[in-house]
């Protein structure tokens, strides 16, 4: 009787632990399928701002507009587009990207440097957020680089599969680092300027010396892959 009983026991403890693997394996196919679901819900709510930004071309979209101010935080807030970057990164490196995100979002970041410059109290959250999105885009192109120029010639086929990827890979092998240095030198430089004119508030100034500072730091990064490149 003993050794049934163990038998049953054993044959429950197994039931019950299969049927926790099981749930585990469907907890993260779902977990994956929400993922993918959310990154195509955000470039759709991309799409949907950059029509809506179209016609009304005569202002450019601010967080506040009480018709497409909601839709303009889903895409440009931070907390939103940066994880969206990261799932779209990591795409690439595992050969999966399907739409160039990086293309779709800068014209929505790069948008609101001259609003800002005319209309700093208006425009400075979606000055910010860009700045943010810039400072990440620049830390993950500069980590892509890396990868690019040291994967071997006989792969670089496998990782242009797609024409957005092709185009993507084919530009960071031939500017490289410098191409993000140059970005950041400037775009750090840039940001310096606006604080000392005193265009923001002192919270928004505050913000804007940290994404300068992160800038400078990925310039001179940049800066000594290039040399030692050189030597």
């Amino acid at each position: 009787m003993n050794g049934i009983t163990m038998h049953f026991k054993n044959n429950s403890i197994l039931h019950a632990a299969s049927k926790i693997l099981f749930c585990m394996m469907t907890m993260a196919v779902c977990a994956q399928s929400s993922a993918k679901d959310a990154f195509w819900e955000y470039v759709a709510d991309l799409h949907l701002h950059e029509s809506h930004q179209a016609r009304n071309h005569r202002i450019i979209i601010s967080y506040s507009d009480p018709e497409n101010g909601e839709l303009l935080k889903k895409v440009l807030e931070p907390k939103q587009a940066i994880p969206m970057l990261a799932q779209y990164f990591d795409s690439i490196i595992h050969q999966k990207d399907d739409v160039n995100l990086v293309q779709l979002l800068m014209p929505v970041v790069a948008r609101y440097e001259k609003p800002f410059m005319e209309n700093p109290k208006v425009y400075e959250a979606e000055y910010l957020d860009g700045l943010e999105i810039s400072t990440y885009l620049s830390m993950r192109l500069m980590s892509l680089s890396h990868a690019t120029s040291d994967t071997p010639a006989t792969n670089r086929s496998a990782l242009a599969d797609s024409s957005d990827k092709k185009a993507l890979m084919e530009s960071l092998q031939k500017l490289g680092n410098s191409a993000v240095g140059a970005f950041t030198q400037a775009t750090a430089k840039s940001v310096r300027e606006k604080i000392a004119k005193n265009m923001f508030t002192p919270a928004g100034a505050l913000h804007a010396t940290q994404f300068a500072e992160s800038l400078e730091s990925l310039n001179d990064a940049s800066a000594k892959d290039n040399l030692r490149q050189t030597k």
